[in-house]
């Protein structure tokens, strides 16, 4: 089994930082990131881009493009007892460069 890096948002373009986001690779981490930064945007399409740092290793930074879609029909899951809808789909994408050091 792999083990869990834990990475967090170095820097954004919507001027937010911080969070770990736990995860086997960066882009599994990065779609997590995305789901919380553009949490409170009131956009059916948001957007933003920003940058994945791994804790422990500093001169390493992965860039990334995030966007927001609403689903045509939710998903509605039951979990615990509880209906958790998910209206969202979110597509994460490596920048130019990908992997920069810093």
């Amino acid at each position: 089994m792999s083990s869990k890096c834990t990475y967090t948002v170095y820097s954004s373009s919507l001027s937010k930082k911080g969070g770990n986001y736990k995860s086997t690779s960066p882009g599994l981490a990065a779609k997590k990131a995305c789901a919380q930064l553009l949490k409170s945007s009131k956009d059916d399409e948001a957007s933003c881009t920003f940058e994945l740092r791994e804790l422990g290793v500093h001169d390493k930074v992965f860039c990334y493009q995030g966007k927001r879609k609403l689903k045509d029909k939710p998903l509605v899951i039951k979990m615990g007892g509880n209906d958790i809808t998910i209206k969202w789909d979110y597509v994460v994408k490596p920048c130019s460069p990908a992997v920069k050091t810093i």
